[in-house]
């Protein structure tokens, strides 16, 4: 690693530590206070957001480091991507509430709240920090992200204060956003001037795509299972799968600094005409290093859980234990995965997402009729096995590109 790679994985790592201790606390006292079944129920209608929040930047975050790491105007960047945002996240927080009402029948407050949220606020702070990640200004990415997370962690000591349910938390994670949206908004102009002029163009969507179904193919993967566990076991055994996948997604932080940091880079070797292989191989190490530390503590923290969640989660102690083995193959897949992005390649990851996805699916629906959230478990990791050996022969197949 360079000396410059490891000083910002360093400063992302910091702040990452604040963010996963605060967003930590968050989520403990969240479903402690909500429930299995109140929690599955948030989580339902967050999945399906997920999925579909790719279409609402047209892969703003990834053509953001792009643009900017080959030289394009940051304030052009940054009032071209937020326009776009803006134009779009209104139509599918409407697409949002058709799908979720169609299948599980919540209440459209409800669905329109955490849809304003995750469709728009939180994609706006995705795309603050993609703006900050080009231009290699991490110590704004860890401050912002404190704060945020700090926040909210706040608002989930009001609502255990007031011993709300999905609805209230759903109100207090909307005025969460309105906050966040104000902050973003107050750093962006110190460094730009925001127009009307600079509107997205044909070619911002089309360079967009590529990355649009490649994160489309990557949240599916991860959150199809919760609406399926939803349909067929029921929101219970959905909250009790979410809070298993949602230890890991905390324990994975540590890991998620350091793709952060190096993402830009992948895009920089390309530009430099280094071998794509031989760049992927060069993080593949501190990587594998750090999933296999944060693997061993999953699976020695698991059975702890139930202690800070309550009885109801009793159940997350073998799935999480389980899941141990999803950072570890996280780990040996992302360095080539985004050599792919970095190197022109993003079609060739879209085509081994979708294929991971389709395997995903199939799985699924075999398994979880039969096994519940364990066959869930199953099919995410088989799946993203498959994600790992596909991203790696391409990159083998393809060690220099032009």
């Amino acid at each position: 690693m360079t000396q410059s790679l490891k000083k910002n994985s360093l400063i992302t790592l910091s702040g990452q530590l604040f963010k996963t201790a605060f967003q930590g606390l968050a989520f403990i006292i969240i479903a402690r206070t909500l429930g299995a079944t109140d929690f599955g129920i948030l989580i339902s209608i967050l999945a399906l957001c997920s999925i579909i929040s790719p279409f609402v930047d047209f892969g703003s975050y990834h053509l953001i480091i792009k643009r900017i790491s080959q030289g394009e105007k940051f304030s052009l960047v940054a009032n071209e991507s937020i326009l776009l945002l803006a134009i779009v996240a209104p139509l599918f927080i409407v697409l949002l509430s058709v799908l979720t009402i169609a299948l599980y029948g919540y209440s459209i407050y409800l669905i329109i709240i955490v849809g304003l949220t995750a469709l728009f606020s939180d994609k706006l702070l995705s795309l603050f920090i993609a703006l900050n990640v080009a231009r290699d200004t991490f110590k704004v990415i860890a401050y912002t992200e404190t704060f945020v997370s700090g926040l909210r962690l706040l608002f989930s000591l009001i609502l255990l204060y007031l011993d709300g349910g999905v609805t209230a938390w759903a109100s207090l994670l909307c005025l969460h956003g309105i906050i966040t949206t104000f902050v973003v908004f107050f750093l962006l102009k110190r460094d730009m001037k925001f127009t009307l002029a600079q509107k997205p163009t044909k070619k911002l969507v089309k360079d967009g795509m590529p990355f649009v179904w490649s994160q489309v193919g990557l949240n599916a993967n991860q959150d199809f299972d919760k609406l399926f566990l939803t349909k067929i076991s029921g929101a219970e055994v959905a909250g009790i799968y979410a809070a298993a996948m949602r230890v890991l997604n905390l324990a994975v932080i540590p890991l998620q600094s350091f793709y952060m940091a190096a993402y830009s880079r992948y895009f920089k070797a390309a530009t430099n005409g280094t071998d794509g292989f031989k760049h992927a191989l060069s993080l593949l190490f501190p990587s594998a290093i750090i999933g296999l530390i944060t693997a061993t503590i999953i699976y020695l923290v698991a059975p702890y859980v139930p202690y800070l969640l309550g009885d109801e989660y009793e159940a997350t102690v073998e799935l999480i234990q389980l899941a141990a083995l999803l950072p570890i193959i996280q780990t040996l897949s992302t360095p080539f995965a985004d050599t792919l992005s970095g190197y022109g390649k993003q079609k060739l990851r879209v085509y081994i997402l979708f294929a991971a996805l389709i395997l995903n699916v199939i799985l699924n629906i075999q398994l979880i009729p039969a096994y519940g959230a364990y066959g869930a478990l199953v099919a995410s990791i088989l799946s993203q096995t498959l994600f790992f050996f596909g991203c790696f022969g391409f990159t083998l197949r393809s060690s220099k590109w032009k």
